[in-house]
């Protein structure tokens, strides 16, 4: 549902894209195709992102440079750059030593696909998953992506489909009105989904991970219920918050993953199937939407669902 793209800064180069219609065009529709469920690892600790920049900056004035802005301005909005570390061994100093970069932190943590340009592919050992510019947008990779797609009720399904979401949130949300923490079909799929996002080189990079929720149980029960079963799962330094939400009106009942970059929405819940063989149906919202449901749980104490009825942070 949302794919993580490598990528050479080549693909900006002056030389290219001014001389040729067909590459630009295609270089313009792949960036407006990562706004809608796309994310770009920001190689060498950030420092791509700086490259494009340059790259931008070296493009003459007019619609073009304007069209390439707009879409890295919009990508950086809505923060799907995600850095990724050096992987070095050497500092990439041409496109060629950028595609290289990429290359290694593929084989450290999977792209869904390294965009690259064809002069610096050809005549090298390249990972089946790369594509050239020019030839991106009429792929297989790239039209087989999906906003929405049916999951499979279990743990180690969620995981597989919210990797790339998870493990690069900076901010974090699962709302669901019914999790019930002594249950392990809620149990297993949240264990799961701590310890994914809690999987990453440095975990305090997670600063706001939050659980909303509403229960007719006693609030403290809850609490400690919740507490002994994932508290042991977060990292020192780190806090998950739990919010209970009193909803008199009965009006709490749609769940969400939501992150600083995207927001999907779970038709039938947060945890596995008890029944067999299930499935779910998933969609990434846009960015109004996203933007809208965040704020309406982010509300100090007051939402749609009324006041907060119970809060805590865990461990």
């Amino acid at each position: 549902m949302l794919y993580e793209f490598g990528l050479s800064p080549g693909v900006f180069d002056k030389s290219l894209i001014t001389s040729n219609d067909y590459l630009a065009r295609d270089l313009v529709r792949f960036l407006d195709g990562l706004q809608q469920n796309g994310l770009i690892g920001n190689l060498c600790d950030g420092e791509l992102r700086r490259e494009i920049g340059r790259k931008l900056a070296a493009l003459p004035s007019g619609r073009l440079r304007e069209e390439l802005r707009y879409g890295l301005e919009m990508l950086d909005r809505r923060q799907r750059f995600i850095d990724r570390p050096y992987a070095g061994p050497g500092w990439p100093d041409d496109d060629a030593t950028w595609f290289q970069e990429a290359v290694t932190s593929h084989s450290n943590e999977a792209f869904y696909s390294i965009v690259t340009t064809e002069g610096t592919a050809n005549g090298r050992q390249c990972p089946p998953c790369t594509l050239r510019i020019g030839s991106v947008c009429s792929s297989s990779l790239w039209t087989g992506r999906q906003n929405s797609r049916r999951v499979e009720r279990r743990a180690t399904a969620f995981q597989d489909v919210l990797r790339p979401v998870l493990r690069n949130a900076k901010s974090l949300m699962l709302i669901d009105p019914h999790i019930q923490p002594e249950r392990s079909r809620y149990f297993r799929s949240l264990r799961a989904m701590v310890q994914l996002a809690y999987n990453r080189l440095v975990p305090n990079s997670l600063k706001v991970f939050e659980i909303h929720s509403k229960t007719k149980a006693d609030y403290s029960w809850y609490h400690n219920e919740l507490r002994s079963r994932i508290g042991p799962l977060i990292p020192s330094g780190c806090q998950v918050r739990l919010v209970l939400w009193e909803d008199p009106g009965d009006r709490f009942h749609n769940r969400f993953i939501l992150t600083n970059f995207c927001g999907i929405s779970v038709d039938r819940g947060l945890d596995e199937s008890d029944q067999g063989l299930d499935h779910d149906d998933w969609e990434i919202i846009d960015e109004r939407h996203r933007e809208d449901v965040w704020n309406r749980f982010r509300t100090a104490g007051v939402s749609t669902y009324g006041p907060v009825a119970y809060e805590c942070t865990l461990p």
